[in-house]
């Protein structure tokens, strides 16, 4: 450490800064990859990974589809939120049966 010091510190030099810039960089991006995958390795994807690709992506494209025009009025909100209660009771029904 005193080497790095009499370095860098002690002459006044711009590195010391350019190294904690770097490190907080390092540091951001790696948290923000691991907790990015963690997040996306969470949900469940069902089936739709199995199967013809082109019936995926049939799917994926009705689903999204489905969420524009969902998200484009209350009522499409209300319907997209039934669903979703829909389908947490279905997983929580399935979980009590175990």
């Amino acid at each position: 450490m005193e080497a790095y010091r009499n370095k860098f510190i002690a002459t006044g030099k711009f590195a010391p800064l350019k190294h904690f810039m770097v490190g907080v960089f390092v540091l951001a991006f790696g948290l923000e990859t691991y907790h990015h995958h963690k997040y996306h390795g969470e949900h469940d994807h069902g089936d739709e990974g199995h199967g013809d690709g082109a019936e995926a992506a049939n799917g994926a494209a009705a689903n999204s589809a489905r969420e524009r025009a969902a998200l484009g009025s209350l009522d499409g909100a209300q319907m997209e939120v039934e669903e979703l209660r829909e389908k947490v009771k279905a997983m929580r029904e399935t979980m009590m049966g175990r």
